[in-house]
């Protein structure tokens, strides 16, 4: 009896083996089930296309992986030069605010001419209302060189002479600054004496223009001469 049982069953297994090792053979195949697995269905399209899906689906992940590394790789690079930027532009700002200092330098107001200022600088000398405050001037000025000049020794042992242009301004205090020696051919040092002598001038009351103290320049020539004791 166990015999008989044992013999159908290795019956039974060799049937079904047969059937799964046959191919697939049928030509006439019109309607799809979708729950139901056909086996010729699986095996006409592992036969059709079992390379070209792989490689396709492959190529995709490949694809999409690079793409993604790409992307990844180009925001830590947006994001790097970011960072860069920011710093370099703080760096600029320090930079800039470094650079930056108070201006102190004093604007100072053209001077006006002499010749044409409404109230000339005066010598102190010259306060007297009776006195015309042109002509005081000129005198204190030429009395002022005469007493004050030097000349040179070293002019008077090479026979050195010249005429010296001097300009200065009087200012708004009546100091007097800006002092400026000049000439054609002059030598220096009659141009250093006629500085020192200018330099050696008194206060000023200063010059007004419209009721305002204001600065005034001043010029005049200033001979040097072993023939002659005017200057």
């Amino acid at each position: 009896m166990m015999k008989n049982i044992i013999s159908l069953l290795l019956l039974c297994c060799g049937l079904q083996l047969a059937i799964a090792q046959e191919k697939c053979t049928s030509e006439n195949f019109h309607s799809v089930d979708v729950n139901v697995v056909d086996k010729c269905l699986v095996e006409k399209k592992k036969e059709e296309t079992p390379v070209v899906v792989t490689t396709i689906s492959s190529r995709r992940y490949l694809r999409k992986r690079i793409y993604f590394e790409k992307v990844i790789s180009l925001a830590n690079s947006i994001e790097a030069n970011k960072i860069k930027f920011i710093k370099t532009t703080n760096d600029l700002a320090t930079c800039r605010l470094y650079n930056i200092f108070p201006i102190t330098r004093k604007i100072t107001k053209k001077a006006i001419s002499f010749d044409v200022v409404d109230e000339i600088p005066t010598f102190l000398s010259c306060s007297d209302p009776l006195k015309d405050k042109v002509d005081c001037f000129n005198y204190q000025m030429q009395n002022h060189i005469i007493n004050t000049l030097v000349y040179p020794e070293e002019a008077l042992d090479k026979g050195i002479e010249g005429e010296v242009l001097v300009s200065f301004v009087i200012d708004e205090t009546g100091k007097v600054t800006g002092i400026k020696t000049e000439g054609v051919n002059v030598h220096e040092i009659l141009k250093n004496e006629a500085k020192r002598i200018i330099l050696l001038l008194p206060n000023f009351t200063p010059g007004k223009q419209q009721g305002k103290n204001t600065s005034v320049a001043y010029s005049f020539p200033m001979n040097f001469s072993l023939n002659n004791s005017e200057y």
